[in-house]
């Protein structure tokens, strides 16, 4: 796992929180420098603990007992639940547009790398989590559940629900808001449970 290097203390509070749960997301771009160098120009203290880029490099951004703004939930118990999650990211372009038989990435440019293709809060392609991720993603996993002392539950869908935070201790941002794409329809859920169980 490598650290990165200078990112600002003001973008995230460097305050322990005791953590009960992880949260999935992916960054919608195609590196993980990308991501970060974004999270350093926004003021509103956003950012995950982790990043794992796509030939499954596992990056720590911040001390994951410190915390950051991930999820922007509007309900009362908000900074609660932000205090008590661990966010991971997962390097990928998200939901692609389809124009004549090909796919497009948000900045218009053509995505070539294999996509699964499904109908989904506004898209129809997806750019698919590679193989190095998934790997990388049981070993982090396994790594903070036991750090942190809490059974590695993994919800196993992408549908809006809100009540995952009371059953299970590994969710994604589409559980919890229906605005998200992360995790989209192109994660595989037995891919990664195949990886946890070889840990």
């Amino acid at each position: 796992m490598q650290k990165v290097k200078n990112f600002p203390t003001s973008q995230y509070h460097a305050v322990k929180t005791k953590k009960s749960r992880i949260c999935l997301h992916h960054t919608c771009g195609s590196t993980a420098e990308g991501a970060i160098d974004w999270w350093k120009k926004t003021p509103e203290q956003v950012g995950t603990a982790y990043i794992i880029d796509k030939d499954g490099s596992t990056y720590e951004v911040f001390n994951d007992h410190y915390w950051a703004y991930q999820l922007g939930l509007k309900t009362p118990n908000r900074i609660e639940i932000e205090k008590a999650t661990i966010g991971i990211e997962l390097v990928n372009e998200g939901g692609l547009y389809e124009r004549n038989g090909k796919c497009y990435t948000e900045w218009n440019k053509e995505y070539t790398e294999p996509v699964t293709k499904q109908n989904w809060r506004d898209y129809r392609c997806w750019a698919n989590y590679t193989e190095a991720q998934y790997q990388a993603l049981a070993k982090l996993i396994l790594f903070i559940t036991e750090k942190h002392n809490f059974k590695p539950l993994l919800n196993q869908s992408i549908d809006f629900n809100m009540k995952v935070l009371q059953t299970h201790t590994i969710v994604n941002h589409a559980n919890l808001r229906q605005d998200k794409t992360d995790l989209s329809p192109a994660f595989d859920f037995q891919k990664l449970n195949h990886f946890l169980s070889l840990i």
